[in-house]
C-alpha cells in the first residue's frame, strides 16, 4: 500500500470494501505535504503574491487527491464542482422564478445524481444495479456543502460565486472533503479574498492552529486508533466472544467513534488556522450532553445545522403543532441516519435518535415536576451525573447499529448482539475480566487507555469556555511546553497503527 494513503483497519471491514480510501490528515506522508503547503502559502504573502493564494490552495487539493485516489474522484469532483457554478450563476443572472427553478432543479440533479449513482443505487433497487466504481471518499459531505449553497443562491441568501478558481478552491478544500466539517462554500470564498490581502504572519493564530491539530492527532493516533483494535471485533466477528466482551466492546466503540471524528475535526480546524482559514467548530463535549436533545448540540455540530436549516426548518419546523414538530423530528433523524449509509442499520440508528427526541420533549415537562416534587434541584452533582449517564448509554445503544451497519453487516447481527448483552449480562468480576481478555484489553493496556481517556477528557473539560488549545495557550511556557511535548509522545509511543477514518466512509 503506498505510504500516503490511508491504512486499512487490523479488523475486516465488509462495509468498506469497494470504497476508495485516500489520504489521511493523520498520516506520516500529509504531513510532509502540509509542510511544503504551508511554506509556500506563508511565502506568497511575505512577496506579496497573496492574490494567487486561490490557485495554490486549489492545486493543493488537487495534489492531495492526486497521491491517494483513484480517477474516480477526479471526475466525480470537478463534474460536480462546474455543475455547481454553473447553476448558481444561471440563478443569479435571473429574477423569473421558473428559471431560478429549473437550475436549482438542474444543479441539484447532479449533486444527487452522483450520491445515489455511488452510494445508493444498490440500497435502492435490492442490488439489481450496481455502478461497479469506488465510492469517492467524503462524497457524502462534498454533496452537503454545494447543495446547500445552491438552495442559499435559490432563497437569495447569497449571490452566486463568479470566479471558478476561488469556487473550486472552496469546496475542494483537502482540509475538510473527506470528512469535514460541513462548511458553506461563500465563507471559504470569503476567507481567500481576505488571504490574498494578507501579507503578515499571524503567529497567533498558526500557534493555535499547530496545537489544535497536535491534540486532533493525539485523540487520533494515541487513542481512537487503539480503540479501533480492541472493539472491532465486536462487528465483524461476533460469535467470536463473550457476551460480556460485546458490552465493554460497545462501550469502546462509543469511545472511539467520537475520538476518531473529533480527532479529524479538530485536525482539519488547526490546518485551516495555520492558513489562516476558521473552520465550524465541530464538537462541544459531548458525552457531557444531559440530554439526547443536548447531545445533538454538541455532536457534529455543522451536520446538525445543516439539518437543520435544509430537512428540518423547510418540513415545518416546531412552527406547525406538537405532532408535526414530532414527524419533523422524526424525518429529519431518518434522513440522517440515511445520509450516514445506505442500509437498515442506518436508518434504525437515525430511527432511534428521532424517537429519543420524540419522547424525551414528550415526557420533559413530566419529568422536571417529577423532580420538583422529590425536592431535588436540577443542577444537583448526582442528578447531573445521572442524566449524563442515562444519555450516554442510549448513545452507545443506537451506535450499535451504526458500529454493524459501518462494518458491514446487517440488522440481524445487531439484534443478535443485543440479544446476547441482554442475556448474558452479569456482575461476576471473573465474567468481566474474561470479556476483556478476549478483547485484548488487558490490565496493562486498560491503565493505559484509562490515562489517555483522563488527559483527553481533561483536556476537553479544561478548556470548556473557549477551546482545549486556547487553555494549553494560556498557560505558562513550562507548563504548555510539558503539555505539547506529552501530546507528541503519546502520539510517537502510544500510538498504534494508523487505521481508516470512520467518517472516511460517508
Amino acid at each position: 500500500m503506498p505510504f500516503f494513503c490511508a491504512k486499512k483497519s487490523a479488523v475486516p471491514d465488509k462495509g468498506q470494501e469497494g470504497r476508495n480510501w485516500g489520504m489521511a490528515l493523520s498520516d506520516p506522508g500529509f504531513l510532509l505535504l502540509f509542510a511544503g503547503i504551508f511554506a509556500v502559502w506563508h511565502l506568497m504573502g511575505r512577496f506579496g503574491a497573496g492574490r494567487w493564494r486561490w490557485l495554490a490552495l486549489l492545486a493543493s487539493n488537487l495534489l492531495f487527491y492526486a497521491l491517494g485516489a483513484t480517477p474516480t474522484l477526479w471526475y466525480s469532483l470537478a463534474a460536480a464542482t462546474l455543475a455547481a457554478f454553473a447553476a448558481a450563476l444561471a440563478m443569479d443572472a435571473t429574477e423569473n422564478k421558473a428559471l431560478r427553478r429549473l437550475a436549482l432543479a438542474a444543479g441539484l440533479a447532479v449533486m444527487l445524481g452522483f450520491l445515489i449513482a455511488f452510494k445508493y443505487l444498490g440500497f435502492f433497487t435490492g442490488g439489481l444495479l450496481e455502478i461497479g466504481l469506488a465510492q469517492p471518499i467524503g462524497i457524502s459531505f462534498y454533496t452537503l456543502q454545494t447543495t446547500g449553497y445552491l438552495i442559499d443562491v435559490y432563497r437569495g441568501r447569497i449571490r452566486a460565486e463568479r470566479h471558478l478558481g476561488y469556487f473550486a478552491a472552496s469546496v475542494s478544500f483537502f482540509a475538510i472533503l473527506t470528512s469535514g466539517p460541513i462548511t458553506h462554500p461563500e465563507r471559504l470564498t470569503a476567507q481567500l479574498r481576505e488571504a490574498s490581502q494578507r501579507r503578515d504572519f499571524d503567529l497567533e493564530n498558526t500557534s493555535r492552529g499547530l496545537v489544535c491539530f497536535l491534540f486532533g492527532l493525539f485523540e487520533k493516533r494515541a487513542l481512537a486508533d487503539l480503540l479501533a483494535s480492541l472493539c472491532g471485533v465486536v462487528a465483524s466477528e461476533p460469535g467470536t466472544v463473550l457476551d460480556t466482551s460485546l458490552l465493554i466492546g460497545c462501550v469502546l466503540y462509543s469511545l472511539n467513534i467520537y475520538f476518531d471524528f473529533a480527532g479529524y475535526s479538530n485536525m482539519a480546524l488547526g490546518l485551516g488556522r495555520m492558513l489562516g482559514i476558521e473552520l465550524e467548530q465541530n464538537f462541544r463535549r459531548p458525552y457531557f450532553a444531559l440530554t439526547v436533545r443536548d447531545f445533538w448540540s454538541r455532536w457534529h455540530l455543522s451536520l446538525s445545522h445543516w439539518l437543520r436549516d435544509y430537512v428540518y426548518i423547510p418540513l415545518g419546523g416546531s412552527r406547525r403543532g406538537t405532532a408535526r414538530t414530532l414527524i419533523n423530528l422524526m424525518l429529519t433523524f431518518l434522513v440522517s441516519g440515511l445520509w450516514h449509509g445506505a442500509g437498515v442499520c442506518f436508518l434504525i440508528w437515525g430511527a432511534l435518535h428521532g424517537l429519543y427526541q420524540v419522547v424525551g420533549r414528550l415526557t420533559g415537562p413530566a419529568r422536571e415536576r417529577a423532580w420538583r416534587r422529590l425536592g431535588v434541584s436540577q443542577q444537583n452533582p448526582l442528578l447531573r451525573l445521572w442524566k449524563m449517564a442515562f444519555t450516554f448509554a442510549l448513545v452507545t445503544f443506537a451506535w450499535l447499529f451504526f458500529h454493524v451497519g459501518t462494518a458491514g453487516g446487517d440488522a440481524a447481527t445487531a439484534f443478535e448482539i443485543i440479544r446476547r448483552i441482554f442475556s448474558g449480562f452479569t456482575l461476576s468480576p471473573r465474567a468481566w475480566l474474561d470479556g476483556c481478555a478476549l478483547l485484548e484489553l488487558h490490565p496493562e493496556e486498560a491503565i493505559r487507555l484509562a490515562g489517555l481517556l483522563a488527559a483527553a477528557f481533561g483536556l476537553d473539560f479544561l478548556g470548556r469556555r473557549s477551546s482545549p488549545e486556547d487553555w494549553i495557550l494560556a498557560r505558562p511556557a513550562p507548563v504548555r511546553t510539558i503539555i505539547c511535548w506529552g501530546l507528541v509522545a503519546a502520539v510517537l509511543l502510544l500510538g498504534r497503527e494508523s487505521q481508516n477514518f470512520i467518517y472516511f466512509a460517508f
